[in-house]
C-alpha cells in the first residue's frame, strides 16, 4: 500500500469562516500570506501525478516542492 501526503500552507477557503463562526472572514486581516483552493488542488494534482509521495509547501515562500521521503531532523 502507498500513501502521498501533501502539507499545505495557509489556505483561503471557507474553514476560517466555520472557525471564527462567520459567514465574512477577511483573510488579508488574518494572514499576511496564504494561498488559495485554486493553487492547492494544482499542488495536489501535481503531486498525484509525479511517482512521488510527499508535496510540501514552503510557509515563507509558498514554493512547492515534491518529495520521494522527507526526514526532519533537528527541527
Amino acid at each position: 500500500m502507498r500513501a502521498k501526503v501533501n502539507a499545505p500552507a495557509a489556505t483561503k477557503s471557507k474553514f476560517l469562516n466555520r472557525y471564527f463562526d462567520t459567514t465574512d472572514t477577511n483573510y488579508d486581516e488574518v494572514s499576511e500570506k496564504y494561498s488559495t483552493s485554486k493553487k492547492l488542488a494544482s499542488h495536489i494534482m501535481d503531486l498525484y501525478d509525479s511517482g512521488n509521495h510527499i508535496g510540501i509547501i514552503n510557509s515563507d515562500t509558498f514554493a512547492f516542492k515534491i518529495y520521494d521521503y522527507f526526514y526532519l531532523l533537528n527541527h
